[in-house]
């Protein structure tokens, strides 16, 4: 038995599938990453998770279940989702870091994954944190932050969000954020901290259901194509 996703996570997955392409990625180069690897405590392979998401915009419901038992109980990340949408949001969203640690590995930029959830597993609250969810591995590291807008608000409304206390975390890691934009293949690279007059507190932001954060006014005039951003992080990590 499978659970269809509704008609808002098919539109998320043909974007991140864009995304993929995009930076160059193959179901093939997941399957040497996740063949044969386990949830853990489960049965669950990911690497069939993933695919059933990618090909098929569907969960078994045997992982359906799996996915409310981890993410449940986090109110305060998952707002008016259920579980398993916002576990599927996640895989999405790690899916999407996948391709850039990919790419970047390509074009001979050492690269790795370095966020509390690298693994790939469901975390629990207390585990949940603000890391920066990449390393770019030279001589003087850099962590990057990569932010993925499903549906369009950054050109549409011309303005990012960023939950919690999210911003000051990546100023202490003296971080990147890397925007990602799929569905309309544009995107950012903004410096945390040489350009962190362009936060602003917000004391409630519909997206995150009310919650404070930070949003950054005017993200139009940062976007950039895809295919710029591809060149300009080949162009800034070769030279470090």
């Amino acid at each position: 038995m499978f659970e269809y996703l509704n008609p808002n996570y098919s539109n998320k997955i043909d974007s991140c599938i864009k995304s993929l392409k995009e930076f160059e990625i193959s179901k093939e180069d997941l399957a040497k990453k996740y063949q044969k690897v386990f949830f853990r405590g489960s049965e669950i392979e990911k690497l069939e998770t993933f695919l059933n998401l990618l090909n098929f915009k569907k969960i078994d419901t045997k992982t359906v279940t799996y996915l409310n038992s981890k993410c449940d109980n986090l109110k305060h990340f998952k707002d008016r989702r259920q579980g398993f949408e916002y576990a599927v949001d996640l895989m999405l969203g790690w899916l999407i870091e996948d391709g850039i640690v990919l790419f970047l590995n390509k074009n001979k930029v050492k690269t790795s994954l370095d966020g509390a959830d690298s693994n790939r597993e469901f975390l629990p609250f207390a585990q949940i944190s603000a890391t920066p969810d990449l390393i770019i591995e030279k001589d003087i590291a850099q962590t990057i932050e990569v932010f993925c807008d499903w549906s369009n608000t950054w050109a549409s409304y011309d303005h990012a969000d960023f939950r919690d206390q999210k911003f000051h975390k990546l100023k202490q890691k003296n971080s990147l954020v890397l925007g990602i934009s799929p569905k309309n293949s544009l995107g950012f690279l903004i410096d945390v901290v040489s350009q962190s007059h362009l936060f602003k507190h917000t004391k409630n932001i519909r997206g995150y259901g009310g919650k404070p954060g930070y949003t950054i006014q005017g993200i139009r005039a940062y976007l950039l194509p895809i295919s710029r951003i591809k060149s300009d992080l080949i162009f800034k990590f070769s030279k470090i």
